[in-house]
């Protein structure tokens, strides 16, 4: 009895096959492993994404929450972690709102003071040429 391996291409997995050893029967026509190996490549693949539509359909059914806990479970979880935030790195909250008072004008509204000039550029330098060398 001869054995052949059968490798069938993934629809889902991307780059993923399935080597599937089968023994063949002594005599078989090439056209009838041919049409063996596609009748059980299609198989597989229509097995494959039937069940891999299932799963989601697993995944999808027990968040079934309404929107207003969803929300709630959202807030909660971000304020704790501010909460982490703050002690372990001691970050502090920035404001979202633009305080508009004239006092605290913001920072592209406000006219940049003039650079401070190097230091090789407040002192004048002289260059001194000799013939001596």
């Amino acid at each position: 009895m001869a054995e052949m391996i059968f490798r069938i291409p993934s629809r889902v997995v991307q780059y993923g096959y399935v080597e599937l050893p089968l023994a063949m029967e002594p005599g078989m026509s090439p056209e009838m492993i041919a049409a063996a190996y596609v009748n059980y490549v299609h198989a597989f693949q229509k097995e494959e994404e039937a069940t891999i539509e299932r799963l989601k359909e697993a995944v999808r059914a027990p968040v079934a929450a309404s929107q207003s806990e969803v929300d709630q479970v959202i807030d909660e979880t971000l304020k704790r972690a501010q909460e982490l935030m703050q002690e372990a790195l001691g970050a502090a909250e920035i404001r979202e709102e633009i305080d508009e008072r004239e006092d605290n004008p913001a920072p592209w509204d406000t006219e940049a003071e003039a650079p401070k000039p190097k230091p090789w550029e407040q002192k004048e330098t002289t260059v001194v040429v000799s013939d001596e060398w």
